[in-house]
């Protein structure tokens, strides 16, 4: 089994109203309190916040919560953003805890609120444990086209729908472009449920995401524990 180590990753989360949150629009002491006191165990402060509002587009208009050097959280009319950048299997665990509290507290300020769509977005750039992604890449996909130069191998794209929860699913596998030799992987579970768990939906991805590398004869390699 070919181990991979991370080079670089980030996970996201994007939540899409059913329709906007039209009871908030003028409402910025509301908004701002309401956020202040959702992530208030993260010893959040004014300095944390900032507008991101810059356009002229009303979709545009934001809030943004900075919850940690790596971590940020966005609300914005008709959606929610979460990102995660640079972290660990234990820092992760706060991913869902924030996407959880920003849901609470906007479930509470605007009573006829839904969800649409949840997105969650995993991607890294990893190194081989053995041989380089051109030769991993040239033994995944033997489809290849008569041009000039040489083959570096295909990257390949996997979509299936988990049928008991109705999540479609999508994984890329490709070349890195930002490290030499290095494989990129991108990953997203879209599900179009109203209510969800945070914890389970992304206990559920990583699962799946774990099981589709193992038949690629993939897997991450263990962090240490500190």
């Amino acid at each position: 089994m070919q181990k991979l180590s991370i080079l670089q990753n980030q996970v996201s989360y994007v939540g899409l109203f059913t329709r906007p949150t039209f009871t908030l629009w003028g409402e910025g002491q509301k908004i701002l309190q309401g956020l202040y006191d959702a992530f208030s165990s993260y010893k959040v402060s004014l300095a944390d916040f900032r507008n991101d509002s810059s356009s002229q587009v009303l979709a545009d208009q934001s809030v943004v919560v900075g919850l940690g050097p790596t971590l940020v959280y966005k609300f914005k009319f008709d959606r929610v953003e979460t990102v995660m950048s640079a972290f660990t299997d234990q820092e992760l665990d706060q991913f869902p805890e924030v996407m959880s509290k920003g849901t609470v507290w906007i479930r509470s300020a605007a009573p006829e609120f839904a969800f649409q769509t949840h997105l969650f977005t995993y991607h890294c750039h990893s190194k081989l444990s053995e041989g380089t992604a051109t030769e991993f890449l040239r033994g995944l996909s033997q489809t290849n086209f008569e041009i000039p130069g040489v083959g570096l191998g295909n990257g390949i794209i996997f979509n299936w729908l988990e049928s008991e929860r109705e999540q479609r699913i999508q994984l890329t596998v490709d070349h890195s472009h930002v490290y030499p030799e290095a494989l990129f992987l991108h990953f997203t579970l879209q599900d179009s449920t109203d209510l969800i768990d945070y914890g389970e939906a992304l206990k559920s991805g990583k699962a799946l995401l774990t099981t589709a590398l193992e038949r690629m004869g993939l897997e991450f390699e263990a962090e240490e524990q500190v």
